[in-house]
Formats: C-alpha cells, structure tokens, sequence
C-alpha cells in the first residue's frame, strides 16, 4: 500500500509542476513537509481509516499555510485534473483556538460546522463523541450530516488547554476508534513541539499514535527563495546580497517569514521615500529597516520583561485575536494567561500577582489600562504593535 500511495502522489507531483495554473499554491521551502501532509491524508483517505497528524513547529513557519495548500490542491486536482477514483471526496471542518471564546467551544464549531444545527458545548461533545466513536447502528440520526471521511483542522491547538485535558484528550482519541462509523482525520497544529507527552500521561500519549511533523525554522536561503517569490517583480529592485543579510537576519533569530518580508517591505518604503536617484534597494537599505524594527525603546523593554509579564503580553495578544478587538478586560486575559501557564508549566500567578504585572508593563509604556477603574473587570490595550511583541518574544529562550 505504501508505494500505491507514493506512486499516486508522485502523480499527482508531476501534474503540479507541469501546470501553468498558479492557483496550485506551492509553498517554496516547505516541498517535504507538503508532500508528508499530502501523503498522510491520501492515505487515510485510501485506506478508509482515522488517523492524527500533529504538527508544530514556531509561528511563522508555514504549517497553516502547507495544510490549506495540500487540502484545496486536494480539491484542485480532482476537478481539474479528474483524479476522482484517487481522491476520495471529503468534508473540512477548520478551527481556530484563537478565535473561540472558551475551549469547549470547540466542540460547538465542530458540531455546527459538520450538521449546519447548533448546540451547547456539552450536547455538542456528546453528539460529536456519538458520530465518532460508535458504531453505525448508534450514529446520529440527522439528514443533515453526510458520510463524507472528515478532515479537521485544529490550529492554535496549544490554547484548548484545560485543567483536565478532556478536550485534547477526545480531539487526538476520536480518530483511533476502529469502530467508528465516520472516517475521521485530524490536522493539529501547534506552536508546542512536546504538548502531547507535556499535557496528557505519557501512556495516553503513546496509546493514541500521533503521527508527528515538525517544521524546523526556514533557513535563511528557504527565506530569500521566498522572499523573491512573494516580491515578484519587485524582487529585481534588490540587490543579491541585500535580500540574503535581510534572510541571515531572521534565519538568526527566528526564522519567521513574515518578519523577512515586513524587513524587505521597510527597505522599499525607505528607498522610496528618497524619492530621487537609484531605486536599487542595497545592504544600507535592508539595515536601516533592522535598526527601526529591533533598536527601538520598546523592544528592548519588551525583550527585558520577566517571564510573567511575557506571558501576560502574549495572553493579551490571544484574547484580542480571539475577540477581534484592539482592547479587552483583564479578566479575559487572565483566563488566557492561566492556559499559557498550564502549557508552560507554572503555577499561575495571584490575581494580586496579576495586578502587579499590569503596573510594571505599564510603567515601561508597553500596557495602557482603564484609569476610571482597577479591577479585574477593567480594560486593557497594547501600547505597541502585536508583530513587534510577537517577534520580540519569540527571540527569548525562556518562551
């Protein structure tokens, strides 16, 4: 069955590079890591049985990119190219754990987006353990819902943490039912490589046979092949040498290629904002962007911020993606502080211990709290961009 499969991909490999179609969006540098994720769903898919890949990798890597690339070049090809027999015909049901309110909610999104209904978390749960873990005879009665295999993604997996670790414990369980009556393939991406073995007991962990892909940080010639395909035509405006420093500078921090693309997009701002002369965007050019980006006031205060008041900045900046907001009450970000400090390993701060923190970040100018109030109802906002906290974070080894 292994080299079926591996021949049906190369198949389909080859109608990719043969086609002039850009709607194929290929990911430069991530080659590997798409075939893995092609290969494992076509499987599944083949074999008509569940399965759980769990990819992690730091942010900014291309894991959420390489998912949506291989599940609409999935859908593509087989309208495109008549790969019906190949390709099974199946159902995506996407979630976010950013952009739930509560973790449990997540069973409610993947209820209403499986049925079309909604239902409370707890009916949900139930209804979703029913379609996925009995057997035909016990299935869910609704017209509804069809028997296509479902492929789940489940990104931001590392902000679904609970005390009790129930929901990632039937997120990764569901799949390895043998007599479940509906195909379940689960696609978890975290930022965390070792959440399974840090959440769940090891037995568990090693019971429920995750299959692991980790992306490793673009190097920095992976980060100047994409820069250059990201700019296109702009990409003849830069010096050789000027697009590598801007990737060596990265690909020596991070490795996150929207950072690069945000350093290439300054030097051509800057460039342009001369407004005379050659428009050639040189090594000066990429290091004024590094110094506006890096050198300020505020990231070396964000940089200087003990663990706690890390974590609070990033619990911030979840809370707001969550709500799609610019501000949020600080009870919110507490609920999401405590998750982080759950997956970090230690002990949540005292709500006391949480006030301190909101003062301290405030005096270095990077929180502005609620001045008519001072409780854990009060509001609170960023005093600096959230790609700038995020790439400051993501520098430090204690995060």
């Amino acid at each position: 069955m292994h080299f079926l499969i591996k021949g049906i991909f190369n198949q389909h490999f080859i109608f990719l590079y043969s086609s002039t179609n850009s709607e194929y969006g290929w990911l430069p540098g991530r080659e590997q890591e798409f075939e893995n994720i092609y290969t494992f769903i076509l499987n599944k898919l083949s074999q008509n049985s569940g399965g759980c890949m769990y990819i992690s990798g730091i942010p900014g890597t291309g894991k959420t990119a390489s998912v949506q690339a291989v599940l609409s070049t999935m859908h593509k090809l087989v309208a495109d190219s008549g790969l019906e027999s190949q390709i099974p015909t199946f159902q995506v049901i996407y979630v976010n754990g950013m952009r739930v309110s509560d973790p449990k909610q997540v069973y409610v999104e993947i209820y209403e987006q499986l049925t079309g209904l909604t239902a409370t978390a707890k009916c949900a749960s139930d209804l979703l353990e029913k379609e996925f873990c009995h057997n035909v005879i016990k299935k869910v009665s609704h017209s509804k819902v069809s028997e296509k295999p479902v492929v789940l993604v489940i990104d931001e997996l590392d902000l679904l943490c609970t005390r009790r670790q129930d929901i990632l414990y039937s997120l990764f369980d569901w799949p390895t039912r043998h007599n479940n009556h509906r195909v379940l393939i689960v696609l978890a991406i975290a930022n965390t490589m070792d959440l399974p073995e840090r959440l769940l007991h090891p037995r568990v962990a090693s019971r429920l046979g995750l299959t692991r892909l980790t992306f490793a940080p673009y190097s920095h010639e992976q980060l100047a092949q994409i820069v250059r395909h990201h700019l296109s035509s702009l990409s003849n405006m830069f010096q050789p040498k000027a697009l590598e420093l801007a990737a060596r500078k990265v690909a020596a921090v991070s490795g996150d290629v929207r950072r690069a693309l945000d350093i290439c997009k300054r030097a051509a701002e800057i460039v342009s904002s001369i407004g005379k002369g050659n428009k050639e965007i040189d090594i000066s050019h990429i290091n004024a962007a590094l110094k506006e980006m890096f050198t300020t006031p505020k990231s070396e205060a964000i940089c200087a911020c003990s663990l706690y008041e890390k974590l609070f900045l990033r619990a911030v900046i979840a809370e707001f993606q969550t709500r799609s907001t610019e501000e949020a009450r600080l009870d919110r970000c507490i609920r999401q502080m405590f998750a982080l400090c759950r997956l970090e390993g230690v002990p949540c701060p005292t709500t006391s211990e949480v006030f301190a923190i909101c003062a301290s970040l405030g005096a270095h100018k990077l929180l502005l709290t609620e001045r008519s109030r001072c409780d854990i109802s009060m509001l609170v906002r960023l005093n600096c961009t959230k790609s700038d906290i995020l790439y400051c974070l993501n520098q430090q080894p204690d995060l």
